[in-house]
């Protein structure tokens, strides 16, 4: 892994270990406390001096509690809001800070809480550090990576599953990422510290590791460091008597100025194993707590009537971290309130309508094109091959890849250079895929009858272009699978995914409904509706450059046969009988029905709309 460069500091593997001097809010508010602290680490031979930046009305709801590490350090029972509106330092403040570290010689950063910290800090500072808390605040891990500075993630509080999620979407727009190990605790005991997790980062991630500490005394980042942490935080204070959260589990000058003075010298100690822990990266029993106040969730920013589409505009991410966790943020822009929300109140699973209203399809899913009618046998071939430009050489993956229709076009353009591996569950198909292949003289295709909920087998694969079309209804963890795809692909790689939208031909469901005798089961089309749904929008949190299409495709039958072969192979036949003689029974009852229209009017046309994904890795 390559240095990272912050200020004139390079920090790496065989660097010098940075030393970050956390004074957080041990300011109590007062500049003149901050200039102090900062005086405190330039005296100590700190490479930085960190602080927090927010306004306490964008970071808390009004009614949370303080975790209880604070109302045990603090002995009050005040609410989160009331404790962090007397530990704000001002836009102006800060920048006096910064000017006061540039005299003094240290590297000023501070800790933006609020999406609009980020945007006043980023000129402010060499790096941006993030805190445990907004390690599963996707949307704002990816709109600091897009600043292209250097990164420090504290991993307090999370499971190795968040971390690789973290660092997936940081590692999309920016390289630059360093991991702290950290135990959210204050102070921590020293059987939490579990120092082996340092090891676990690495290996898991490839990043460069360091290590933020949060208990008592100097002797634990001293360890860390000596097992490989290239950067050392640790909280100081100038008086641990002082009023306020984090002073009880800090350090005082002398001490950080000891502290910083055996890491540079290179004191030695063992490390029991208590402290060294088992190695597997989770939270403990006390930072499950923790995390619900000091994590953040989907917040009304306003009231937000009954009835009302709900607009980004409209809601905040906010602690606490009990309701929708910010990831979901665009889940739920465009749905609908079913009842009313008020300003400042989390917003909860069971206040949205779920799925995508016909209505609104269009708004979700992106751009509408219109191309061309086509005829039923050609389909949309031509479409999906414009979109995912295969080329001779490459390596294809198709999942879910049915009789082998796109396997055929594929290898059309391929012309057996390179390889494709199709996957399906369904053997038969598989069968029936390898045939035509064969017929039409493609050598360079693998079947494998595999489901897309399982393990895939081929680890070792790389692949340029991922494609699964009309394939994912019965896929139980879309997460898991897009996650597998990010895997799989090479670097600037492509995955791309089709299927309907909900807006597809009520007319040819009602002649379904008076074939088979009864209604369509619409809570199946809406789960249908919401898994495609799904799909897009992990493609757009996973993958770069990601481009959305809607294709409307008239289909127009001349035959019974043909438009019998289309309906045959459908999920809603599929699910409509549950005996052969019942199947019977719906063949020939949807066969009459479309002699009598093809009789009159010399074909029967379905006008099917599809949505096409494509995104970059």
């Amino acid at each position: 892994m390559s240095d990272i460069k912050i200020g004139s500091k390079l920090i790496g593997t065989n660097q010098p270990v940075f030393i970050i001097a956390e004074a957080g809010i041990n300011h109590n508010g007062s500049l003149g406390l901050a200039k102090k602290l900062i005086d405190a680490a330039v005296e100590s031979g700190a490479d930085a001096v960190k602080f927090q930046t927010f306004k306490a009305e964008n970071l808390v709801t009004e009614k949370v509690e303080m975790a209880e590490y604070q109302k045990k350090n603090t002995g009050k029972q005040e609410s989160q809001l009331d404790m962090l509106k007397g530990l704000e330092l001002s836009y102006d403040e800060l920048k006096e800070l910064k000017d006061h570290c540039d005299k003094k010689g240290i590297v000023f950063f501070s800790t933006p809480h609020t999406e609009d910290a980020i945007d006043f800090l980023e000129d402010l500072m060499p790096v941006f550090k993030i805190g445990s808390g907004d390690l599963n605040n996707l949307p704002y891990l990816e709109k600091i990576a897009k600043k292209q500075k250097p990164i420090i993630l504290s991993t307090g509080m999370g499971t190795l599953e968040e971390v690789k999620e973290a660092v997936n979407i940081i590692k999309k727009h920016n390289d630059q990422l360093i991991l702290l190990h950290c135990t959210t605790n204050y102070p921590c005991p020293k059987q939490d510290v579990n120092l082996k997790v340092l090891e676990t980062l690495k290996k898991e991630t490839g990043c460069i590791i360091g290590y933020s500490d949060h208990t008592e005394g100097i002797e634990i980042p001293i360890m860390a460091n000596l097992l490989g942490a290239t950067v050392i935080e640790k909280h100081f204070t100038l008086d641990k008597n002082m009023e306020g959260p984090d002073h009880p589990a800090s350090l005082d000058p002398a001490e950080l100025k000891e502290m910083v003075s055996a890491i540079r010298g290179g004191r030695k100690m063992e490390v029991p194993d208590e402290i060294m822990g088992d190695g597997v990266k989770k939270p403990t029993k006390e930072e499950k707590e923790t995390a619900k106040v000091t994590r953040k969730s989907i917040v009304a920013k306003v009231d937000i009537p009954k009835g009302k589409i709900i607009e980004k505009g409209m809601i905040i991410i906010k602690r606490p971290g009990t309701g929708i966790p910010p990831e979901k943020i665009e889940e739920i822009v465009g749905k609908r309130a079913k009842k009313g929300i008020k300003k400042d109140s989390l917003v909860k699973e069971e206040y949205v309508k779920g799925g995508l209203s016909y209505d609104e399809t269009d708004k979700k899913l992106g751009s509408r094109i219109n191309l061309h009618d086509t005829l039923a046998e050609k389909d949309i071939d031509p479409w999906i091959l414009e979109i995912v430009k295969v080329k001779p050489g490459e390596k294809v993956l198709d999942v879910g890849c049915g009789n082998g229709k796109q396997v055929l076009s594929f290898g059309g353009v391929m012309k057996n250079q390179g390889g494709i591996i199709a996957t399906d569950i369904a053997q038969d198909l598989l069968d029936e895929a390898k045939e035509r292949t064969e017929e039409k003289g493609i050598t360079n295709v693998k079947f494998m009858n595999h489901s897309m909920d399982d393990a895939y087998p081929f680890e070792d694969e790389e692949f340029d272009l991922i494609n699964s079309c009309f394939a994912i209804y019965y896929v139980t963890d879309a997460k898991k699978l897009i996650k597998v795809f990010v895997r799989l692909l090479k670097k600037k790689g492509r995955v791309f995914i089709a299927g309907p939208t909900p807006n597809n031909t009520e007319e040819f469901w009602k002649l379904h409904e008076k074939v088979i005798g009864k209604p369509i089961d619409k809570k199946a089309l809406i789960r249908r509706a919401r898994i495609h749904e799904e799909f897009i929008l992990l493609v757009k949190r996973y993958f770069s450059d990601v481009k959305v299409e809607v294709f409307e495709n008239a289909m127009h039958f001349k035959t019974t046969e043909q438009l019998m072969d289309y309906y045959m192979s459908s999920l809603l036949f599929k699910e409509a009988y549950s005996s052969d003689e019942e199947k019977e029974k719906i063949i020939m009852r949807m066969k009459e029905e479309v002699d009598k229209v093809i009789e009159e009017k010399g074909e029967y046309v379905i006008n099917k709309e599809v949505y096409g994904i494509i995104g970059y890795k």
